[in-house]
Order: structure tokens, then sequence, then C-alpha cells
């Protein structure tokens, strides 16, 4: 049911051709998959999710964005891109942020 929600939501924001909301619905999907241990699909929507904000400076995608680049570069094991990454997202928030724990976590895992 989940995955069928997901669905209609990329084929909504693929009519409207919002890309960073298209990278956080197929990073949302592989992030399902990995945790059900289904590599491939994992991958599959991965790449999908990077695809479509790879025209999109950093410093211009939203924050949901942001992280969602940065746990891609820790699922594939660069901690460094991913932490640097973190980083500036960080500088450029707030504390109260609803980011901001999230951010916190991933930073100690990178």
């Amino acid at each position: 049911m989940e995955v069928q929600a997901i669905e209609k939501a990329i084929d909504i924001a693929s009519q409207i051709e919002d890309k960073e909301w298209l990278c956080c619905l197929y990073g949302y999907l592989g992030d399902m998959y990995i945790h059900k241990y289904n590599m491939l699909k994992f991958i599959k929507y991965q790449t999908l999710a990077n695809q479509c904000i790879k025209d999109i400076a950093f410093r211009d995608m939203d924050i949901s964005t942001q992280v969602q680049m940065a746990k891609s570069f820790l699922y594939i094991g660069n901690h460094k891109k991913a932490y640097e990454l973190l980083n500036l997202i960080e500088i450029s928030i707030d504390k109260n942020n609803i980011y901001y724990n999230e951010i916190k976590c991933l930073q100690g895992i990178a």
C-alpha cells in the first residue's frame, strides 16, 4: 500500500517535473528496500534519485534533498563526502530546525 502511494506521488512529481521531490521519493523507496535487504531495488532507486538532481547545485537544493544526498554518500561508503555535506547543511540551519537532530546523527555515523 505504501509503495503504491509513493509510486502515485512519483507520477505526479514527474508530470510537474519536480526533480527534488522525485529525488526524495526515489530516495525514500531506496531506504525502504535497504531495510528489507533488497539491494537491487535499493540501488535502482538510489540511482534514479541521484539522476533527478544531477543538474542542481547543492546550495540550491532544499534541506530534505541535501540530507538525502548526504545519505546516499553514506550508503556507498564515501563517509568523508557525506560528512562535508552534512557540515554544510548544519551551518546553514538553526538548532531548532526539524532536520538538525538527524544531521547530527548522520554526522556521528560519517
